[in-house]
């Protein structure tokens, strides 16, 4: 079996085949889903634009730890797919601020999906020792 490489799909790209380029960078991604190759995909997919219909969805991370590795593993999977997704994350350790003030990025941002990202020692700290203690 031939090794898929970023240089092949850069070749089909430049080649004009757009389905066959889409095809290798799905198997290229999911052998070896890494940042790096995250990166690379989300650069490469509007050179082969729109065989696969694009659906724009936005989805916010409200979160007390970091979830920026997996936010871009997320987008280039969903772009993939055919899924754009737009990602905003909250700052750290301000899901509470974020979810009840009417002025945060929520508001304006308007995604379609919330994650909400919390450890339970952040959000309820007494279950958190009474859980860690037994």
């Amino acid at each position: 079996m031939n090794e898929i490489t970023k240089q092949t799909i850069e070749a089909l790209i430049a080649e004009g085949d757009k389905k066959g380029a889409l095809a290798q960078l799905r198997q290229f991604y999911q052998t070896a889903p890494t940042l790096s190759n995250a990166q690379f995909v989300i650069t490469r997919l509007p050179k082969i634009g729109d065989i696969v219909p694009r659906v724009a969805c936005k989805i916010a991370f409200l979160r007390s730890f970091t979830v920026e590795p997996a936010a871009m593993l997320l987008r280039a999977s969903a772009g993939l797919y055919g899924v754009d997704l737009e990602v905003k994350v909250g700052d750290f350790n301000t899901y509470a601020q974020e979810m009840l003030d009417p002025s945060s990025f929520l508001i304006e941002f308007d995604p379609k999906i919330v994650v909400i990202a919390v450890q339970m020692r952040d959000m309820l700290p007494s279950v958190w020792k009474s859980v860690a203690c037994a």
